[in-house]
């Protein structure tokens, strides 16, 4: 089966993220994977975990074009992380951690923030659909995704 991958890389080496990698090294039987490179990047000299202007971009970007770019997307996608491609197709999608970690450790803003309750109900729409699976990488993860009402469908924890 041939599985498209969104592969996204560090942007200090240009190497391909490590669990994407260790899943392309990987895969389950019968999978072949076809690499689609993350549509956004942002320079080495930024940092996601900081608001700046660059991040800011970024995730304007990421926006605009990750939905528009899910249109091109065919067959069953695996992502990682979070994104904002829209699953048309069937889906994929390994979280890590839960989403406020995002907004509270690495932004600053509290789960009352507007930001975040908007944040909440974009992924929401996003995860829970008939077409998609969600694979958290801890059972502590898979509660929290749960306690927001995310991925009721076809959430799991990998099991190592």
């Amino acid at each position: 089966m041939l599985v498209n991958i969104i592969v996204s890389r560090n942007r200090v080496s240009g190497e391909i993220r490590t669990g994407i990698r260790l899943r392309l090294e990987n895969p389950p039987p019968g999978v072949n994977y076809r690499v689609i490179n993350e549509p956004v990047g942002l320079s080495p000299s930024s940092n996601d975990f900081y608001i700046t202007r660059d991040t800011t971009t970024k995730w304007f970007l990421k926006a605009l074009i990750e939905p528009a770019y899910s249109l091109k997307l065919r067959g069953l996608t695996h992502a990682f992380f979070l994104n904002l491609f829209i699953p048309r197709t069937p889906w994929v999608q390994e979280i890590d951690q839960p989403i406020f970690n995002l907004f509270e450790k690495y932004i600053g803003k509290s789960r009352k923030s507007s930001l975040y309750r908007l944040a909440i109900k974009t992924f929401r729409y996003l995860f829970n659909r008939d077409n998609v699976a969600v694979i958290t990488w801890t059972n502590g993860v898979r509660r929290a995704l749960r306690r927001r009402g995310l991925g009721m469908l076809g959430l799991c924890h990998r099991q190592w």
